[in-house]
């Protein structure tokens, strides 16, 4: 079930395959690190502690199907609606946390410490807008040599702005405590 008329093969390739990059990272940072990921997991306060050891081994499982499935045109849509699904969850966890007034909790999102913040459901919100963007049905045409090489750069400058965004909220927080305590 598309939502809107069909986009141009491309775009959607372009945005499948940067979600799926950015899926299949953050259930290999989770999972390379499990431990951290699962205090992580407990600091948000949100599940019974018996909970949080099988919810830190499924969600970067779930995430993993999900962008594989990305990559695929006949799952796609599926797999972008478990990927919005988990999205959904994760940024819910955060606003909960941030209307709790708890910021100094790490994400848990990636590599690199990210606190929570109103920029992180921002953040979680274009992700949403680009999987919208990635299920919608292509129009009818073949893709060529030449949408391939615009698919790959599409991808990489997508990919580019992703790191470049999550370095600004990583470093965001430590800038403003820096200042505070200056």
């Amino acid at each position: 079930m598309s939502l809107a008329l069909p986009c141009d093969p491309a775009v959607t390739s372009i945005a499948a395959a940067a979600l799926s990059v950015i899926f299949l990272l953050a259930a290999w940072h989770k999972l390379r690190d499990i431990d951290s990921f699962e205090s992580a997991a407990a600091a948000y306060r949100l599940l019974p502690a018996a909970w949080i050891r099988p919810f830190a081994r499924l969600l970067p499982a779930l995430e993993a199907v999900a962008g594989m499935g990305l990559l695929f045109a006949a799952i796609r849509e599926h797999a972008a609606w478990l990927a919005l699904g988990l999205l959904f969850v994760m940024t819910g966890a955060v606003a909960i946390n941030l209307a709790r007034g708890i910021r100094d909790i790490d994400c848990g999102c990636g590599s690199a410490p990210i606190p929570l913040s109103p920029f992180l459901v921002a953040r979680n919100l274009v992700l949403a807008g680009g999987l919208i963007v990635a299920m919608q049905a292509s129009a009818p045409r073949a893709l060529h040599w030449l949408d391939y090489v615009t698919v790959a750069g599409g991808t990489l400058a997508l990919l580019g702005l992703y790191a470049a965004g999550n370095e600004l909220l990583a470093t965001h927080t430590r800038a403003q405590e820096a200042r505070n305590h200056a």
